[in-house]
């Protein structure tokens, strides 16, 4: 597998890397993906790995990694070394805030994305053709765009209605896509003989289904409270949100007392965890089961688990990991259930 780096602007090719002692390479379906790559230590190497470059494997020019780290190591059974890692390109979002709050009657998520990618990339080539994304029109927002970077507030939104989307390299430009979950018929098991091996994690350690929300201090009054979240019993699991820097008034506009509890409902919602439950499946790699061929990033599909049963999933991630010991991918899947 050929490991190509560009410029900082992804532009010029600078070279390719077609030897390494491991490569780790993650994309992700709500969030950022990541990666590593270590390479023995060469000058050239130091020279052409540098923090800002980009990186695309073989022909894929459009999914993009991004060098954030560069570590030198020496290391007796393997002499020197060179690791570099980052992130995927939609990290260029965290480079970016909302610099100007926005407050709109009536938004939905259409509205609200072309509003703050149109309006906050100040220099960055990200762009967002709203022509491909009618179907956001359906999703409600509330009226309030608060300061925060571009993609804590994009990721925000799209957990609330369970929406992936990716940032494609695309003729000098990233393209923003918004995705809906596909269904799909793809069942991973070991009968079928498409599934290698199969991994399952169930934590409910940071889990949170009630939150309880509190405004900004007022003079002479009590603080806005508002919460999100009817379990109760032993099926109730409870997080507080410190809201007092959530503002009543934006841009010189006072907020209705609705407005701002509405504000505040949509910030206790976003701040609820879901349980951490997944299954590591890694996949045959064989002809009929490679990635974004027999099934892709935001599908819905099936696993068989060890009681063999179906469990119905989202690949919410892919994982290639390629060394001297050989070549794997490993996709994680969401358990679509989250509840106890």
């Amino acid at each position: 597998m050929l490991v190509n780096v560009t410029k900082n602007d992804g532009l010029k090719l600078l070279g390719v890397i077609d030897s390494y002692s491991s490569l780790i390479w993650t994309e992700a379906f709500k969030t950022v993906g990541d990666f590593s790559l270590e390479i023995p230590l060469t000058k050239s190497a130091f020279e052409m790995l540098k923090v800002g470059r980009q990186l695309y494997l073989d022909k894929d020019l459009a999914h993009r990694m991004i060098i954030e780290k560069a570590i030198t190591r020496a290391s007796l059974d393997k002499g020197l070394l060179l690791t570099v890692s980052g992130r995927c390109a939609k990290s260029l979002l965290s480079r970016r805030i909302i610099w100007e709050e926005i407050r709109k009657e009536n938004l939905n998520l259409l509205q609200a994305i072309d509003l703050v990618i149109s309006q906050n990339m100040r220099g960055l080539p990200i762009a967002f053709d709203k022509s491909k994304h009618a179907f956001l029109e359906k999703y409600k927002i509330d009226g309030t765009i608060k300061s925060a970077s571009v993609l804590d507030w994009l990721e925000g939104s799209l957990k609330e209605f369970n929406l992936g989307y990716s940032l494609s390299f695309v003729n000098g430009n990233y393209l923003l896509e918004i995705k809906e979950p596909r269904n799909t018929n793809v069942f991973f098991s070991f009968e079928r003989g498409n599934m290698i091996s199969n991994d399952y994690y169930d934590d409910i350690s940071k889990y949170s289904n009630v939150a309880l929300i509190r405004g900004e201090d007022r003079e002479n009054a009590p603080r806005v409270t508002q919460s999100v979240g009817d379990k109760t019993g032993w099926d109730r699991f409870e997080t507080y949100i410190n809201g007092s820097s959530y503002s009543s008034e934006i841009a010189g506009n006072k907020l209705s007392e609705q407005q701002y509890k509405n504000m505040l409902k949509t910030y206790a919602m976003r701040g609820l965890k879901d349980i951490k439950r997944q299954y590591d499946v890694e996949v045959d790699s064989g002809l009929d089961n490679q990635f974004d061929k027999y099934y892709s990033l935001g599908d819905i599909a099936h696993v068989k688990s060890f009681d063999g049963n179906d469990v119905q999933v989202l690949v919410s991630s892919t994982t290639l990991s390629d060394s001297i010991d050989g070549r794997t991918i490993l996709p994680t899947m969401e358990v679509i259930d989250n509840g106890i």
